[in-house]
């Protein structure tokens, strides 16, 4: 090292100096931790997004398995036999068969 001298009131200028490859190892870090942060945002939106749709399709199933049990209610109303022997015989006029009427198949 040189050694400084004051001369007249004059103040040296004090440099700091770097390493050469400092200032690309800063911005080599700095972005770096920008793409580290970015990409946990983006994995929390995404599994924030994926929580909305599992709640929509949860919704939907149970949508669908009202809907499911309705239909099986109203397919056992319709088929009742009670019911449809009285729409045969009321408005379609059919009876049961005498034993005359009945063939016997082999």
């Amino acid at each position: 090292m040189r050694a400084l001298t004051l001369t007249q009131g004059v103040r040296p200028a004090l440099r700091v100096r770097r390493q050469p490859g400092a200032r690309a190892l800063l911005m080599a870090v700095a972005v770096w931790l920008a793409a580290c942060l970015a990409g946990g945002a983006w994995v929390r939106l995404q599994t924030i997004q994926a929580g909305y749709e599992i709640s929509a399709e949860r919704r939907e199933r149970a949508r669908l398995l009202e809907d499911n049990r309705k239909l099986e209610l109203e397919l056992a109303r319709l088929s009742a036999l009670d019911r449809l022997e009285a729409i045969a015989s009321g408005k379609l006029g059919m009876r049961f068969p005498h034993r005359a009427q009945m063939v016997k198949l082999p």
